[in-house]
This record gives structure tokens, C-alpha cells and sequence, in this order.
């Protein structure tokens, strides 16, 4: 699981590849963002930039446990992530909190 901030850009990204391990560009890959247990908050397509590799920005604004989902066409496997959103303010208190033990 990845950690991320509110309000702070997130790139997902997704690297493709073929069967013989290349790089496989010119597809359309579909995402999900799902905030847990089950609330859509967000879905569109990725940006293929090259090289298999395709991208998105998003922007989280509420702490939370996330999951991408990334659909690409059929013959190629789905993938997911998972993301755990924390204000900045959270992280400061949570530091000022083991500083003192």
C-alpha cells in the first residue's frame, strides 16, 4: 500500500507490456478510483505517454484508503493499487506523537 497526502497531485501510472515483455503502447486503459469500502469517486481514461507507459492525475481531498483499478482491453491482465490518503496535519500530529513515547 502506497501512502499519499490530501490536496497533493497523485500520478497512477501503468506500465504494459506484451507477452514477450515489450512495451505496448496505443491501447485504451480505463481506471477506476474507488474510495473504501465502496464509494466511486472518480473513472476515465489513462494517457498513453509512450514507451507502454500510461498515466492520470489525481487529485484525493479526503483522508482514506483508496483502490485504483486499471482495465486495459481484454487480453491483457487488470491491475490495481491501493492508496492511503492522510492529511499533512495527521502526519505532523502522528510524528509529534512518537516523538514524546
Amino acid at each position: 500500500m502506497e501512502w499519499w497526502y490530501t490536496n497533493d497531485p497523485y500520478t497512477a501510472e501503468l506500465l504494459v507490456t506484451g507477452s514477450e515483455g515489450e512495451p505496448v503502447s496505443g491501447l485504451g486503459i480505463q481506471y477506476n478510483v474507488t474510495k473504501l469500502p465502496n464509494t466511486a469517486i472518480a473513472s476515465g481514461d489513462l494517457t498513453d505517454i509512450g514507451s507502454g507507459i500510461y498515466q492520470t492525475t489525481i487529485l484525493f481531498t479526503e483522508e482514506g484508503q483508496y483502490r485504483i483499478l486499471y482495465t486495459p482491453p481484454i487480453s491483457y491482465p487488470t491491475s490495481m493499487e491501493h492508496i492511503k490518503v492522510i492529511s499533512k496535519a495527521s502526519q505532523l500530529t502522528l510524528q509529534k506523537f512518537l516523538s514524546l513515547k
